[in-house]
């Protein structure tokens, strides 16, 4: 069964559903010189929903946005029960109104308020759909004073051999099989940039989804270990800071974390151990990245590598930073000094 709506209400609604037949349907009409547009009964009870849906967002968006500017202008005025109220108000709308839930955390944590800290922690929960995990874990963060943790350091080393084929392995793997850098002399800039090749007709997609995954895992297990250390469970930590050094790494971050929680715990020699283990490959991998970027810029007629472009991380990245080809590591003098003072 078909309705007729008026053009003026048909236009609107295309508008704020964004529904492009809907939106020909009234172009249509409006040639035709009708001033109807015919449309089935049960779609336009679908896009009238989603209109209303959108009109309720927009006017959630201009409350929250304004509420935010009310909360704003009355701690500059230093009246913060009032801002607080403000922001309070804000919240209990719905909308993620990141300012409102981040000033409420502030305000709360300063006044040592944890219940309703919590509070407002876990209503960010609902609005943001974050997981029971993740709510918890911000609860432990924000909430419970550092002297109720309990802190389970190691007692015991959880260093572990290189398995046979290292995530390093599966990476260096990867990255062979795709063109060296060229310096954009030959691959087009746009393919080294990960335009062309993030496409799934590209010959390197299957390429850059393997990339992805060996990421994702990295990134997986960082952040469980982050999640063991505000539990407290420095040990559980251990094992998985130990698991991503003996699979090889290139990321700095295991090796540091790792050395502090020893020195925490008091085993100075496995500190001193993972800090001399840390020196050892950063310092080759950087000698090998200088080595293979200089040959790349030989072998290319380059040069002045200086005019290479860095990322914000001072690295020479390729394939829009589907890996690194050579970066500095100033962090290799921090873990040196700091064997000299476990030393003494």
């Amino acid at each position: 069964m078909n309705c007729q709506i008026d053009l003026e209400q048909a236009f609107r609604l295309a508008s704020k559903t964004q529904n492009v037949d809907l939106f020909h349907l009234a172009m249509e009409a409006e040639l035709r010189g009708d001033k109807f547009v015919s449309i089935g009964s049960i779609r336009l009870s679908e896009i009238e929903t989603k209109y209303q849906k959108q009109v309720e967002k927009e006017q959630k968006l201009f409350k929250a946005a304004n509420l935010n500017n009310k909360g704003i202008a009355l701690e500059k005025a230093g009246n913060i029960d009032a801002a607080i109220d403000v922001y309070e108000e804000n919240i209990a709308i719905g909308y993620p109104a990141a300012h409102s839930f981040e000033r409420l955390r502030i305000l709360y944590k300063k006044r040592k308020d944890f219940a309703n800290l919590e509070r407002v922690i876990r209503r960010k929960g609902q609005v943001y759909s974050m997981s029971e995990e993740d709510i918890e874990n911000e609860v432990i963060k924000y909430c419970a004073p550092k002297s109720t943790i309990k802190k389970n350091y190691p007692t015991r080393v959880y260093a572990c051999p290189s398995p046979d084929t290292t995530i390093e392995d599966n990476f260096y793997t990867i990255v062979k099989r795709l063109p060296e850098f060229d310096f954009y002399k030959i691959t087009p800039k746009e393919e080294v940039l990960g335009i062309d090749s993030n496409s799934p007709t590209s010959i390197y997609f299957k390429d850059f989804v393997e990339l992805r995954k060996l990421k994702n895992e990295v990134q997986s297990y960082l952040k469980q270990a982050s999640e063991f250390e505000l539990k407290g469970r420095y040990d559980k930590a251990c094992e998985i800071y130990e698991l991503l050094i003996a699979n090889r790494i290139h990321d700095t971050a295991p090796y540091d974390k790792l050395a502090s929680i020893y020195i925490k715990a008091g085993l100075q020699n496995e500190a001193v151990r993972v800090l001399d283990v840390a020196i050892t490959f950063f310092s080759c991998l950087h000698k090998k990245q200088y080595e293979y970027i200089h040959y790349l810029a030989s072998k290319y007629g380059v040069t002045e590598i200086k005019g290479i472009p860095l990322d914000n991380y001072g690295r020479i990245t390729y394939f829009n930073g589907a890996f690194t080809l050579y970066r500095e590591y100033p962090i290799i003098n921090k873990w040196k000094a700091k064997i000299e003072q476990l030393k003494d």
